[in-house]
């Protein structure tokens, strides 16, 4: 309580004869005699407020406890005209999500953070109600909705692809980690396709991981409808199905719809979404090289590509000054054909190189050129086993000549 009465004091000392737009309680353990203390405070302040950040505030908390905390805090902020909250990182749970209500009955929300709250499909149906109210108004007003880390499930899924051709102007859509299977998966698709239909497509960031996409050699398949999707997205700039599902067939599907797109994407993971070999390396190779001058983080972890789709799939970017930040390749099987594009091809601007579970991956010699941005896991330390390379140890000289 001392610590709380501190914090009410800075409050009012701080924000004297200063509107308030902006109020962060994240990442701190609110107790309710604790929350009593400065609540009047940040009532009396609140017609100014438009962002909220309140994640992880009631961890620790018994239930009620907790979800007494969530009703004060939305009740503290009822008469604000919300653009922003965030509440990730709360066991609220579709109770706490019924204590919430008085969030969402003056905002003209933007931005609904809800990662992490264990929401259930119950819940989604609640968040329906809330964005229905008053004539839409949150339907026609919100651009990012983030749902990561919630058991969800198929059902849940169904409800939030139900709605989401209503939000016309999403710009952000995240539902990772959220179990929807196949059939949800398909649910979310579809709606996606149908926002894609109905409006002029804003989305710029589409996150999607651990859902079941499909390869498309179904007529069920849900990367049939989300291929549909993507290809009416020209401002996508980010795009994570990691863990997808995607297959060889899949992946051609993707591909084709970016490419009609003309997205220039910043950020796409792909990991752990098929086994490519070389052919699917080719596919991506080719499509990469027109992302050369706009693409900063790839990840495509886990996907077999093989030393010799390795190659390929990096030297596409050679032919072109690239401008990427982070390459992620655990888990392709690179052993020194992989190691020697990476060694002959210049990353001007790289940060990372994730290398980890590439048994045979000559460590050296990519050591000798990457210094510490290249990761091996692990086993960063160990010495590596291949045998001597007089063609790697070439054009290891050949870069140290070409940075004098």
């Amino acid at each position: 309580m001392d610590e709380a009465n501190i914090i009410d004091a800075r409050f009012k000392r701080e924000a004297s004869e200063k509107t308030i737009y902006k109020v962060d309680l994240s990442c701190r353990q609110w107790k309710r005699e604790s929350l009593d203390i400065i609540a009047p405070y940040l009532k009396s302040q609140s017609k100014s407020v438009r962002f909220v950040n309140l994640a992880d505030v009631i961890a620790g908390l018994m239930t009620d406890e907790g979800l007494g905390v969530t009703q004060l805090l939305a009740e503290t902020f009822e008469s604000s005209d919300l653009f922003e909250i965030d509440l990730s990182d709360n066991a609220m749970g579709p109770r706490g999500l019924v204590r919430s209500e008085a969030f969402f009955a003056n905002s003209s929300l933007q931005n609904l953070y809800l990662s992490n709250c264990g929401l259930s499909a119950e819940s989604m149906n609640l968040l329906n109600d809330y964005f229905t109210r008053d004539n839409e108004r949150m339907y026609k007003s919100l651009k990012e909705l983030v749902l990561d880390k919630n058991m969800i499930g198929e059902a849940g899924a169904r409800t939030v692809g139900e709605f989401l051709p209503r939000l016309e102007n999403l710009e952000y859509f995240s539902f990772n980690g959220c179990r929807p299977n196949t059939e949800g998966t398909k649910f979310l698709c579809d709606g996606l396709m149908e926002l894609t239909v109905k409006t002029n497509c804003v989305l710029r960031r589409i996150e999607m991981e651990d859902c079941t996409f499909g390869s498309g050699e179904e007529d069920t398949d849900p990367i049939i409808s989300f291929c549909s999707a993507i290809a009416k997205c020209s401002r996508l700039q980010r795009l994570n199905i990691n863990e997808g599902s995607l297959e060889i067939y899949g992946i051609k599907r993707l591909v084709s719809a970016l490419k009609e797109a003309k997205a220039r994407l910043t950020h796409l993971s792909l990991g752990g979404t098929g086994e490519y070999q070389a052919e699917g390396a080719a596919v991506l190779a080719e499509y990469l090289h027109d992302l050369s001058s706009s693409l900063i983080h790839l990840n495509l972890d886990f996907n077999e590509l093989g030393d010799d789709g390795v190659a390929v799939l990096v030297e596409a970017f050679a032919a072109s000054r690239n401008v990427l930040e982070v390459l992620s390749l655990n888990g392709n099987e690179i052993e020194s054909v992989g190691a020697k594009a990476l060694v002959r091809t210049d990353f001007p601007n790289l940060k990372r190189l994730s290398l980890d579970d590439n048994m045979d991956i000559a460590k050296d010699h990519l050591k000798s050129k990457y210094g510490p941005i290249a990761v091996f896991g692990d086993n960063d330390d160990e010495e590596s086993e291949a045998e001597p390379d007089s063609d790697m140890d070439t054009l290891l000289l050949q870069f140290a000549a070409a940075k004098l």
